[in-house]
């Protein structure tokens, strides 16, 4: 399958601890935090309004499987709605990936990546730098993996990210997988 693009703990610190000197940046970069936190996909980030914020959750129906998802709202989730009003910033997807690739920039996050491209003939890998490639869909898949990393089981995993289907999930078990493999590889070093 497609290799799956997650943040590392260390670009996921530098991007938490990020302070940008445009409003426009700090929007999206407060909104990419966001979805590192709670994993939801940039439509419903888009939708989440107060109404979906009740007793310290956000219960919301995600758009594209229909699953509802109760989540906690953590300490740092709270200070970005509070900053918004539990509105968080609207923008279109596009000019928001623009953004954050603006923001990958100025933070030298530029690790490379393999990407895969569908082409007629067949599916094609190429090295990319994380900074050209990042899109807000990386802070869902980022969520997922780290939850599946710190050993929290899939079927909680799979509530928290609305997934219905073991098939769309699957692919996030191997790649966790392959994480396993290199962790004994390391320890057959020692």
């Amino acid at each position: 399958g497609k290799p799956i693009i997650a943040l590392t703990p260390e670009e996921i610190f530098s991007v938490q601890n990020a302070v940008m000197n445009s409003s426009k940046l700090e929007r999206v970069l407060d909104l990419f935090n966001f979805g590192l936190m709670c994993g939801l996909r940039f439509c419903d980030l888009q939708k989440l309004g107060p109404h979906h914020i009740q007793n310290g959750r956000i219960i919301l129906r995600m758009g594209k499987t229909g699953a509802e998802v109760k989540l906690k709202i953590t300490a740092p989730m709270k200070l970005i709605l509070d900053k918004y009003e539990n509105v968080l910033p609207q923008i279109s997807n596009q000019k928001a990936n623009l953004y954050l690739r603006e923001i990958f920039t100025k933070l030298d996050l530029t690790r490379k990546v393999v990407i895969s491209i569908e082409k007629i003939d067949g599916i094609i890998d190429t090295i990319e730098q994380l900074n050209k490639v990042i899109s807000f869909h990386k802070a869902r898949k980022t969520f997922i993996t780290n939850a599946l990393r710190q050993g929290i089981p899939e079927s909680i995993v799979k509530q928290l990210s609305g997934h219905k289907s073991d098939e769309a999930f699957k692919k996030y078990i191997g790649y966790v997988n392959e994480d396993l493999d290199d962790a004994m590889d390391m320890l057959s070093k020692h």
